[in-house]
Formats: structure tokens, sequence, C-alpha cells
């Protein structure tokens, strides 16, 4: 059972019991951000997400087709997948970078803008998941492949003559760039990936 006692004071003040650990992050979400409104039934808390919540991606039509419409011909073979290999890779794969923690230990609002600003001229978008039960939610800043970037970014790419070359000239300039500054920056390359019947 649920049980708010008032306090005293000058600045007043409220003591709440009989909540467990998951409500509490529920209630940090509502207060510090509003991210939910919280009643209580029955000697129960129940909170509403005060916020329409995203489009779920499997059912939300404007998301749709994730693939290609399959041949007549293609319907005839199985569909499989390729592993490729891990030790490089071909002319066809072009790495993406993801970058996390913007601005690092350096975060400010000012700071931030800045450097999200940057990114985007280099050809970055910006991915978020859904708010979590306290608010919180994570970030990505992603470059799907380095044939979509932009700026001076691309310039340091074109510089490259195959996909590592230009992969190494992006890195060196996204770490030497004094203008951006992340937590974390990962490289990914295809390992597995629809094959075609032909």
């Amino acid at each position: 059972m649920i049980k708010i006692k008032s306090i005293g004071g000058n600045e007043g003040g409220i003591s709440l019991h009989g909540f467990l650990q998951e409500d509490l992050e529920k209630m940090e979400g509502c207060i510090l951000g509003g991210h939910c409104w919280m009643r209580v039934v029955n000697g129960k808390p129940e909170f509403i997400k005060s916020y329409h919540p995203l489009p779920d991606p499997i059912t939300d039509e404007h998301m749709f087709p994730f693939w290609r419409q399959s041949t007549e011909d293609e319907e005839k073979h199985p569909q499989n997948y390729e592993l490729f290999n891990h030790e490089s890779f071909g002319d066809y794969e072009s790495p993406s970078i993801s970058i996390r923690y913007l601005c690092g230990f350096s975060y400010s609002r000012e700071k931030y803008k800045e450097v999200a600003e940057r990114l985007e001229s280099f050809g970055f978008q910006c991915m978020r998941s859904k708010r979590g039960d306290g608010g919180h939610y994570w970030e990505i800043w992603f470059l799907i492949g380095l044939f979509m970037a932009k700026g001076e970014l691309e310039e340091f790419v074109s510089r490259g003559a195959n996909h590592k070359e230009k992969l190494k000239e992006a890195l060196e300039f996204l770490r030497a760039d004094r203008g951006i500054s992340f937590g974390t920056l990962d490289v990914s390359v295809q390992r597995l990936a629809l094959s075609n019947p032909d």
C-alpha cells in the first residue's frame, strides 16, 4: 500500500513509501521530464505517458516495404544469407560509422548544438530510441556509408583510393577535428546480407 507523508519546514516536501523500484524510475520521469502522469488507484500507482508514442516500426505502414517485392523467379528459390569475408571488405562495401555520447565530458547546450550541426554537415543523421520509463533515451549519430559523406568529410574521404583508405582518412579527420567531441565511435562492415538467387 502506498503512503504519502507531508514534511513540514520552510521549503516543504513529501516522503513516499511502498513504491517498487520500477515505479520509482517512472516517477523520476514524471518529476524531472514530465514524461508521464501518475495517479494512485486502489493503493497502487498507475502511470500514463504524457507524450504520444513513436510509431512501432512493425506496424507503421510508412516504413514498408523493408525489402523490394521479390519477383516470381525469386519466389521459386529459397532466400538465404551470405557470410562475407571477415578479413577484408570488397569494392561494393562501404563501412558505416556510428558516434555516441556527443560532447563526451564537455557537454553544454551550446556545445551539443555546435557538434550536432557539424556532424549533420558531414552527412550524419541522428537516430534516437524511444524514451524509457525514466524519460531517458539513447542517441546515435549514424553515417550509413562513406559514400554519404558531405562537406569537409567528403573531401577527406575522396583522398582514399579504396574503401580501406577512405575509412582511414575519415577516421583521422573525425579524430583530429577539434570541433567534434564524442564518447565512442564505431565502424561497422557488412557481414550478413540477403543474397540474390542469380
